[in-house]
């Protein structure tokens, strides 16, 4: 009963439904290693068999031996109240391709945990992205020794190194990957992207308030739909990411002071990307627009058009078209990023681009 059980959850989630009871997100590999990089996440739960743990799993996991076949009369598997102070903190729970991280998904919600929950499906998932898997101990979630609502992911921007099991020395916990080739924001001022919701990131987007909307999903999501007027900056969640190309926070240089949104499929990838920025000295106003699927579901369309290049970038730090007039910006260049074969349509947009931008200051001087 429970494989069969199993296979239809399954077959809801390749299908993109949401599982029934409640909506938990199911998240990419790159959006789950963006948010381990971010130290988004409480806990991160491996629901498989020990075989399965034994042969390798995602780094900093916690082994939660068979939950989605708790309770069993006939097989040993792990409890919800082995998690008991992390009921209301940011979960991922993940198996071997998502099936099995579905129903332990479900007995948690029966249980009482109302969190953020993800669903980060499986290990077959994350190796076919190109990440390993270690043979590390299970780690101790920091909330299940804390009262419940004590969430270390949602009261601090820097990872928590996680509570080893005894196994482990504190020596031996994993630390958070640095980012050497990023300039230092230290002495900054402390810079708090804002979420926005899809009406109201529409509603700036139509009042121009933006100099920057930045994509940073990967090229076949990109390819399949993106907000209209969005910059591709490829991967940049995972930028400084030796074995994948991605875009970096230099090529938006120019923009820094300036409004800039940045999205992704579910907002994961937007909030470690964000992170990027802002270690790279962007010190404008930032904001997370979630991603794709919430603006989907608020009856939204995506477009298939090319990558725009953002005004900023083509003037001096500080001079940001959207801060300087409420009227839609209408001077985004529509052509991709760096692409040779459209280099001559790039320079006629140029072109284009510099006499519109020479009226505008034209008619600004001589209303002053």
């Amino acid at each position: 009963m429970l494989a069969v059980l199993s296979f239809l959850l399954f077959l809801a989630v390749a299908a993109g439904q949401p599982s029934s009871i409640n909506d938990v997100t199911i998240l990419d590999p790159e959006e789950i290693k963006a948010g381990i990089d971010a130290g988004e996440y409480d806990v991160i739960l491996d629901v498989r068999g020990e075989d399965e743990w034994d042969i390798g799993h995602i780094e900093g996991a916690t082994l939660a031996l068979n939950l989605a076949s708790f309770p069993s009369t006939t097989i040993e598997t792990a409890s919800p109240s082995d998690f008991a102070g992390c009921e209301s903190c940011t979960i991922v729970v993940y198996c071997r391709s998502g099936a099995r991280a579905t129903v332990a998904l479900q007995n948690l919600i029966a249980a009482g945990f109302n969190g953020t929950l993800y669903n980060g499906q499986g290990t077959s998932q994350w190796e076919n992205a190109g990440y390993t898997l270690v043979n590390d101990d299970s780690v101790v979630p920091l909330c299940s020794s804390n009262e419940v609502g004590q969430c270390a992911a949602s009261n601090t921007v820097a990872p928590e190194s996680p509570n080893t099991s005894p196994s482990m020395g504190a020596t031996d916990s994993p630390t958070p990957p640095t980012n050497p080739t990023l300039p230092s924001s230290a002495g900054s001022k402390e810079i708090v992207p804002v979420t926005l919701e899809p009406a109201a990131f529409k509603e700036g987007i139509d009042a121009g308030e933006y100099d920057a909307i930045i994509d940073v999903r990967r090229q076949d999501e990109w390819d399949s739909g993106h907000i209209e007027g969005a910059i591709f900056a490829l991967n940049l969640a995972i930028f400084g990411d030796p074995t994948l190309a991605t875009a970096s926070p230099a090529d938006f240089m120019g923009c820094e002071t300036c409004t800039i949104v940045v999205y992704c499929r579910s907002g994961a990838r937007a909030a470690a990307a964000l992170e990027n920025l802002i270690a790279a000295g962007f010190n404008g106003t930032l904001y997370n627009g979630q991603g794709v699927s919430q603006w989907q579901a608020a009856g939204y369309s995506l477009v298939s058009t090319d990558s725009v290049v953002p005004p900023c970038t083509k003037s001096d730090i500080g001079t940001c078209v959207a801060d300087a007039t409420t009227e839609p910006v209408a001077t985004m260049i529509p052509t991709k990023i760096a692409d040779e074969e459209t280099a001559d349509s790039g320079s006629k947009s140029m072109r284009s681009w510099s006499t519109a931008m020479l009226a505008t200051l034209l008619s600004a001087h001589t209303v002053l």
